[in-house]
């Protein structure tokens, strides 16, 4: 099943998910999170249900972004020490490391440096100021060739109008 449009879907809408079979999500979550994230196939199953409506964890297993402390234990069930959460954030950090840059998405992706004491303390990863400028920038990277000086508001509206585009011409087939 072809789902590399919906790809570019998810990271343009709103509570909108996306889910390959388990063999392709465990790979890239084991290369957006690391190697200390444990995901199994029950975890691909709740995550293929209600991923859409939790972007603060279960949608965001295969983003480049860290789980902050808070979100860690809430995801796992268990309540990790300083020390078990280095340790993730660590594994986390060196998948980045190792990350084959194939588009200018993944150049960002490797070349973000993550604060740990953020995300330590944080509740919620979307309360980190360099989480939101690094979303900005994949939404607009995401774009295409856009302008430097384009409004908020007029990237926003093309996104729209983009992300219409892509349904509509994934229907036609």
């Amino acid at each position: 099943l072809d789902v590399e449009w919906m790809k570019e879907c998810e990271e343009i809408a709103p509570y909108c998910s996306e889910s390959d079979d388990f063999v392709e999500e465990a790979n890239e979550v084991l290369r957006d999170q690391g190697a200390a994230l444990p995901y199994s196939y029950g975890f691909h199953l709740v995550c293929t249900l209600v991923a859409a409506i939790n972007p603060e964890d279960l949608d965001a297993m295969d983003e480049s972004v860290p789980f902050t402390k808070v979100t860690l234990d809430n995801l796992l069930g268990i309540k990790h020490d300083e020390q078990s959460y280095l340790h993730y954030f660590t594994c986390f950090e060196e998948a980045q490391r190792k990350r084959r840059v194939v588009t200018e998405l993944d150049q960002l992706k490797k070349e973000t440096k993550w604060n740990y004491e953020e995300f330590l303390k944080a509740t919620k990863a979307s309360q980190i100021p360099t989480v939101r400028y690094y979303k900005d920038e994949m939404k607009y990277r995401g774009n295409g060739p856009a302008k430097k000086n384009k409004s908020r508001a007029v990237r926003d509206k093309k996104k729209s109008l983009n992300l219409s585009k892509i349904i509509k011409n994934r229907w036609k087939k």
